[in-house]
């Protein structure tokens, strides 16, 4: 598939361009192709003087394909952990880290693992400030669906403390443009306002705003090129004043036909923290495991040192391992009335 061709610069200014209706990703979708996209974040954190200060630019690429995104955060590329890779194949959400070694007890040993991730159910969960804004503006199609007015959705981004048992209200404007171009198809977010209740007898409290600056349009996508996410702190009853900044930069647009970045690939012993319901919990492996799988590692006793990648025992070892745990407080009991019967004579 060819590039789209486009290449921006940190030059882009604030458009007063009002962007189209906000088509679900899927409608760009052409022969299982992926967009992918390559850009930097800029933070800013706003004093109460008015005053700010700005961070140092961090890189980020974003792939989408139908109700399935993928985002690498990349941070000191000299330190460990620089990479974090945040997936969704449309059932499940992984974090993984690549490069995250340490070592865990497994089985009442210590084992060495490379690698680390997380695999949490469903489309959506709370994000942290720098992927929470990025999801919000490029990943969030199909949960943050081509919705106009006032609506409300589960509170991804924490501002109530409840997470997602919470609600938030979002208000989104599409603006003057909204049926017009329909054929443009969107990458990147409408102007949206988020709202949280503070008490029944006073107004909602502005939290965030998530702002296109500039619109790129190339080969009919519609691209949001600059995106402004902000946050607010409140200064009285129904007010409230800006705390901080993240600036979302695309600097490149492509088509691809790769669909591998959906579901990170484990090389190496990986730490797995699985969230999934029935049998969540933790294991060494070097591929993420199926509820199957799951459940030979976590219900099974024989098969627990065995068939589970968290132990490199064979099944004769793990049998012998059972057998010594069912007959060992028998052999214990037997040597106490020995002691006891010496004691005796």
């Amino acid at each position: 598939m060819a590039a789209l061709g486009l290449y921006c610069d940190r030059s882009f200014e604030a458009k007063a361009t009002a962007p189209p209706n906000n088509v679900p990703f899927n409608d760009f979708r052409r022969d299982e192709s992926v967009l992918r996209l390559n850009g930097h974040t800029i933070s800013e954190t706003i004093n109460s003087d008015g005053t700010s200060k700005r961070g140092e630019p961090k890189d980020f690429i974003v792939w989408l394909s139908g109700c399935q995104w993928a985002v690498h955060l990349i941070g000191n590329t000299n330190l460990p952990g620089a990479i974090s890779q945040v997936t969704c194949d449309g059932t499940n959400i992984f974090v993984f880290v690549p490069d995250a070694s340490g070592r865990t007890i497994v089985d009442g040993k210590q084992m060495p693992f490379l690698q680390s991730g997380e695999v949490f159910p469903g489309v959506l969960k709370t994000w942290a400030f720098r992927m929470g804004p990025l999801w919000w503006a490029f990943c969030s199609a199909c949960v943050i669906t081509n919705r106009h007015g006032e609506f409300t959705v589960a509170d991804f981004l924490n501002f109530t403390g409840g997470g997602l048992k919470s609600r938030v209200t979002i208000e989104m404007d599409a603006g003057s443009d909204l049926g017009g171009t329909l054929r443009a198809r969107r990458v990147g977010p409408l102007d949206q306002s988020m709202y949280i209740a503070t008490n029944t007898s006073e107004p909602l409290a502005l939290a965030a705003t998530l702002t296109p600056l500039a619109l790129t349009e190339t080969n009919g996508i519609s691209l949001v090129s600059t995106s402004r996410f902000t946050t607010y702190r409140p200064v009285g009853l129904g007010k409230s004043k800006p705390l901080q900044n993240l600036l979302m930069i695309i600097t490149r647009c492509e088509l691809i036909s790769d669909a591998s970045q959906f579901i990170p690939q484990i090389s190496a012993s990986c730490l797995v923290k699985d969230h999934r319901q029935p049998f969540s919990g933790e294991y060494l492996s070097t591929n993420w495991l199926d509820a199957g799988a799951r459940k030979r590692v976590f219900r099974n006793p024989d098969t627990l040192l065995a068939d589970s990648p968290r132990s490199p025992f064979s099944k004769v070892a793990a049998r012998i391992a059972l057998m010594l745990a069912l007959v060992g407080p028998v052999m214990l009991y037997g040597v106490r009335r020995l002691i006891q019967k010496n004691k005796q004579t």
